[in-house]
């Protein structure tokens, strides 16, 4: 069974309400998926992906190789950049697979 780490990053205008069902939907992907959660980081994102607090612990978790899947939310990771490309490739030469989760609007106000 594959080890996960789910990271549910929103932008600071995100209610609580809606991070929750985010929260929701990736636990139930990782579920459905049959995932063992190991962690999980809800977080508004102010700056850069990788220059969050989530991001960080990631980074550490891929590191010291603790996980083997990183579900997040489509859009969260900008594939043009720089930091992002090497954040990917640092993922890849630890076996880490890191899914983008279309994060679904139905029932969503």
């Amino acid at each position: 069974m594959k080890r996960c780490w789910i990271y549910c990053g929103v932008r600071p205008h995100t209610s609580l309400a809606e991070m929750g069902r985010h929260r929701d939907f990736l636990k139930q992907y990782s579920d459905e998926k049959g995932y063992t959660i190991v962690s999980f980081t809800s977080e508004n994102i102010y700056t850069d992906f990788v220059q969050t607090n989530g991001a960080v612990s990631v980074l550490k978790a891929i590191e010291q190789q603790t996980i083997d899947v990183v579900v997040m939310e489509k859009g969260i990771l900008n594939h043009d950049d720089k930091t992002i490309k090497d954040f990917l490739k640092f993922a890849r030469k630890h076996q880490v697979e890191i899914e983008e989760v279309e994060i679904s609007k139905k029932g969503q106000n």
